[in-house]
């Protein structure tokens, strides 16, 4: 597995937008992360921010499942060499729905460790259906399904 460091490169997100610190483990279309809002996000009032955040931190340790990332052998074959050879490149890509999500508690709190899982539930290239889950601690924080969309060299990025 690639340093967090250089994992994180792969994320377009920068400052307090960037809300995964860590990736925990890995193993096929499974990633564990540990993700931290920052008391610098935009959203933070009196020590949380909105509880809806915990889709972006799914949404966050998603991207990182995808080719290039921590798991290169999630649907691989789909795409070309020269894709998946950019050096920790930032990859874009679009959050397109949020399915069954459940929210456990109002707010997430700030500069606090949370941990975030994403399992990957299936996909057709460009697009992939992932299972997420943020907690802090014991306690469960949210858990939903997302479909994402990875931006490809013919969506002009």
């Amino acid at each position: 597995m690639p340093a967090t460091s250089d994992l994180l490169r792969q994320l377009p997100h920068r400052g307090p937008a960037l809300l995964i610190s860590a990736v925990r483990s890995t193993s096929a279309g499974s990633i564990e992360a540990t993700a931290r809002v920052s008391a610098a996000h935009p959203l933070h009032h009196a020590g949380h921010v909105p509880a809806f955040l915990a889709v972006e931190i799914g949404a966050q340790a998603a991207a990182l499942l995808e080719p290039g990332g921590v798991d290169d052998s999630v649907d691989e074959a789909s795409h070309d060499s020269a894709d998946r050879s950019r050096d920790h490149a930032p990859r874009h890509g679009h959050l397109v729905r949020v399915r069954a999500a459940t929210f456990d508690a109002a707010h997430l709190p700030v500069d606090t460790p949370l941990q975030v899982t994403a399992t990957l539930q299936g996909s057709a290239p460009p697009v992939a259906i992932y299972a997420i889950e943020v907690r802090q601690g014991e306690r469960r924080l949210m858990h939903g399904e997302i479909t994402t969309h990875r931006a490809t060299e013919d969506d002009g990025r």
